[in-house]
């Protein structure tokens, strides 16, 4: 039976402790001076072995420093990740959401900005049929409410330490010195369906046949399409959603409920309205004149009203629905 043989202790100045390698097999030297060169070579490379551990710790230091600097500054810089698509998968290639500028920066997490919004996820068990929210249905006091409610909030005044985290600088908030004006994304888009909305329930005439420049509120809508286009693919949502089938009409129907993974809202909510400078913007009707955009007398009113308080809504009509 094979026994374990220590190997002797260097004498050649490299100190081991007791016991450091044992060998398996009993190997047949031929003299002492074939074991004493056997053993120093076991010693010289258990030695090299420590150097080189000693330093590993630094050595993984040093990588993981220059791969984090190497991304912020890829972030900061503007460099950011290009999203091309591969030209050797199946099918059409897909083209990038804005032709123009196709460079996106997906490392930074924005929501790191601010200093305390403390977002959590969970899930949304939802069905829109049988089940609607107070968002849907023909304009009424309750929807309308709800509408008006949820984009009462949305620009937030920003420190200046939040503000040197983020990408793009900001206006400064002319209402609170020492402060920056900016707008959570996500009430950018609500205020962008709810302009579609309101053109689906009280449409304004649009002449756009006659070639002739784009009005206002033309404009305005061609950007909230074009805003909420870009977030949808930006966000790229995969959910999937299920379906049924109808032996009767032979035919697949969407699932009324589906399941949904969602950053909680209230939370995002509660701390744009602790933060909020919704309403607090100048007369920017003057501003839009000046731009060259032709305003009708609907949009005027719908702008006067919409100076009163309500920075994303739309005049409500006087005989709404209960």
């Amino acid at each position: 039976m094979a026994e374990y043989h220590p190997v002797p202790n260097d004498t050649h100045g490299i100190e081991q402790e007791e016991t450091s390698v044992t060998l398996l097999s009993d190997p047949d030297f031929e003299d002492h001076a074939q074991q004493e060169k056997f053993t120093k070579n076991i010693v010289r490379w258990n030695g090299k072995q420590r150097r080189v551990l000693q330093y590993l710790p630094w050595i993984l230091h040093f990588l993981l420093i220059s791969f984090e600097l190497s991304i912020f500054g890829a972030v900061w810089m503007g460099i950011g990740i290009k999203w091309e698509s591969d030209d050797k998968a199946d099918g059409p290639a897909w083209p990038s959401i804005n032709p123009i500028a196709s460079i996106y920066v997906s490392i930074l997490m924005f929501s790191d900005i601010y200093d305390d919004l403390h977002l959590t996820t969970g899930r949304l068990e939802y069905d829109g049929v049988n089940s609607p929210s107070d968002f849907m249905g023909r304009p009424s006091n309750i929807s309308d409410g709800a509408w008006d409610k949820l984009l009462s909030v949305g620009m937030v005044s920003i420190s200046p330490e939040e503000h040197a985290r983020m990408v793009h600088s900001s206006a400064k908030d002319i209402r609170n010195p020492g402060k920056y004006m900016t707008e959570l994304n996500v009430f950018h888009e609500l205020h962008c369906l709810s302009m579609l909305r309101e053109q689906i329930w009280r449409p304004v005439d649009l002449n756009w046949q006659n070639d002739g420049p784009l009005s206002w509120w033309e404009f305005h809508l061609d950007h909230c399409l074009e805003h909420i286009r870009v977030g949808l693919m930006c966000s790229g949502d995969i959910t999937p959603q299920t379906f049924e089938w109808s032996e009767e009409h032979y035919a697949y129907s969407l699932s009324h409920m589906q399941t949904f993974e969602c950053k909680n809202f209230d939370h995002v909510w509660d701390w744009a309205s602790k933060r909020n400078t919704t309403g607090d913007s100048p007369n920017w009707t003057k501003g839009i004149q000046r731009q060259g955009f032709e305003i009708s007398d609907q949009e005027k009113i719908w702008m006067e009203d919409h100076l009163k308080g309500d920075q994303h809504g739309k005049p409500s009509d006087s005989n709404h629905e209960n």
